[in-house]
């Protein structure tokens, strides 16, 4: 699994033990929406994961959204 997602671009940029809700966030970068989207297919027939993705913006992302310079 590891081997596949890192053959689609995905490059892990870090990993955070938590408190609550969920056990472990990982932050991880791939190079297209359509890759993340089979990234976690292929994470899920392992059975024993739950996952919630949040897309995130940086600020120059914010900055064309707003419309700000």
């Amino acid at each position: 699994m590891r081997r596949q997602n890192e053959a689609r671009g995905f490059k892990v940029i870090a990993h955070y033990w938590t408190q609550g809700r969920f056990d472990l966030v990982t932050v991880v970068d791939a190079p297209s929406e359509e890759a993340m989207m089979a990234g976690l297919f292929s994470i899920a027939e392992a059975g024993n994961v739950a996952s919630e993705t949040l897309r995130a913006f940086d600020d120059a992302e914010m900055q064309r959204f707003l419309g700000a310079s």
